[in-house]
């Protein structure tokens, strides 16, 4: 094991730097998935969900015009309140509309406004001056894999945070139902 010598550029003291120890750190970050069959779609390490900068200003365009009613078609206001703190957080979100059904989709995984549903049990959706609220009931994994094929097919630039391409069979999206949580809109 060789160490090598780096200057700290904030105290001046020098540290040691050994390469197996940061060969160990990386062996102990590799994650592979838990699903006996992979998919040929899979991805052998699962995907960290950010919301990038572009992301951020889409966001930040689209939450005046939902607001004002003249948003894209399916995009409401999504008002939650706070686990802890009970302070309402708003996110503009797509729902699927399939007849009279509605389903909410998180396309970047495990979000606050999720975790926040989860525990409320309720949501707020606005579009222009309509506020409806409404109770959610989170889909099972094993039936998600429908609703994620439609969203990807209406929401096409949430591409990247899929596997499967938006024309794979439906067993393309059970492999990754766990890592994008569904919501039943009742009411």
């Amino acid at each position: 094991m060789r160490a090598t010598w780096r200057a700290r550029s904030y105290g001046g003291k020098p540290r040691a730097r050994s390469s197996a120890s940061s060969a160990a750190s990386r062996a102990r970050t590799f994650r592979t998935r838990s699903s006996s069959t992979p998919s040929p779609y899979a991805s052998p390490v699962p995907k960290v969900y950010r919301v990038t900068v572009p992301g951020r200003v889409v966001n930040a365009l689209v939450t005046p015009l939902v607001r004002l009613g003249v948003g894209p078609r399916h995009t409401y206001l999504l008002a939650v309140p706070g686990r802890s703190t009970g302070r309402i957080y708003r996110t503009p979100v797509t729902l699927v509309e399939d007849g009279p059904s509605r389903w909410l989709v998180a396309p970047y995984g495990e979000r606050s406004w999720v975790k926040n549903a989860r525990a409320a049990g309720w949501v707020e959706l606005r579009r222009g001056r309509k506020t409806e609220r409404v109770h959610v009931d989170e889909v099972p994994p094993a039936e998600r894999a429908p609703i994620l094929r439609d969203y990807l097919r209406q929401v096409p630039f949430t591409r990247e945070f899929f596997d499967a391409p938006p024309g794979a069979p439906v067993d393309a999206f059970a492999d990754e139902a766990s890592r994008h949580p569904v919501f039943r809109i009742i009411g």
